[in-house]
């Protein structure tokens, strides 16, 4: 869930994001194999912008 982003308006931001949108994270093979990145979560995010996510 995110929780804090700085973009929101009152940070002076344009205000692109949702607070409090659910990302849900996927168990996906990596193409090459590296099991580093077996578990990753894709979401958009603004140039210089900040985004806090809490584990539900």
């Amino acid at each position: 869930m995110n929780v804090l982003d700085s973009d929101q308006s009152v940070y002076n931001g344009f205000g692109r994001l949702q607070l409090g949108e659910r990302h849900t994270a996927l168990p996906e093979r990596c193409p090459n194999g590296n099991q580093a990145y077996d578990h990753t979560l894709k979401v958009y995010l603004p140039a210089r912008c900040a985004m806090v996510l809490k584990q539900e």
